[in-house]
């Protein structure tokens, strides 16, 4: 998307409450706190000609009320055939940046909507007896275990069960457990914080 704008008509040289981007309210981006690096270039009035027309051939197109293809030109040439059409535009400016934080009670009660809605956690013990069975059996082998029979995508251990005994104390009898992609946030981004968030 390119997000363009043009002071040459205002008063002051600022431009506010411009769109730069657009987030679903149902995206899991916004669950906690979503961020974003602003660039903002100065162009010349030739410059922003090219990148309108830019933007108009490539997102403006597709009804009877938008804007028709036009011819695309800029300020450079091919070196070896004058004729022959080029797309580009070489310019020079300043770029100022800035990194902003939004967090989920700045927005209007949007719910995200999570991307494993599927999700359980099961509870898997070691000493499991089916109904009308005297041989138990141990569900953490057939579920969690790998190298024992849990197959070739086993599920991911998450918090232990525990029984309080009368004699003995305190006694793991299993762990809960779910899909590796209900637990395991490194199979789609990274459990370290970057050095930029706050």
């Amino acid at each position: 998307m390119i997000v363009l704008g043009s002071s040459a008509k205002l008063s002051k040289n600022v431009i506010s409450n411009n769109p730069v981007t657009f987030v679903p309210s149902t995206s899991e981006k916004l669950g906690s706190k979503y961020s974003i690096i602003l660039r903002e270039y100065a162009l010349t009035a030739d410059a922003y000609k090219f990148w309108q027309n830019i933007k108009t051939n490539t997102e403006q197109l597709g009804s009877i009320f938008d804007a028709q293809p036009s011819q695309i030109s800029g300020n450079i040439h091919s070196t070896k055939n004058p004729q022959e059409p080029v797309i580009g535009y070489i310019s020079a400016g300043t770029v100022t940046s800035k990194r902003i934080f939004i967090t989920n009670q700045q927005l209007p009660a949007w719910v995200p909507t999570q991307p494993y809605p599927t999700c359980v956690l099961d509870s898997l013990y070691l000493q499991h007896y089916t109904p009308g069975s005297t041989i138990a059996v141990n569900q953490e082998n057939q579920y969690f275990n790998y190298n024992k029979g849990a197959g070739a995508n086993p599920l991911i251990p998450v918090s232990a069960i525990v029984v309080i005994q009368r004699i003995g104390g305190a006694k793991i009898v299993g762990h809960t457990g779910a899909e590796p992609e209900c637990v395991d946030c490194t199979l789609r981004g990274t459990n370290k914080q970057p050095v930029f968030w706050k």
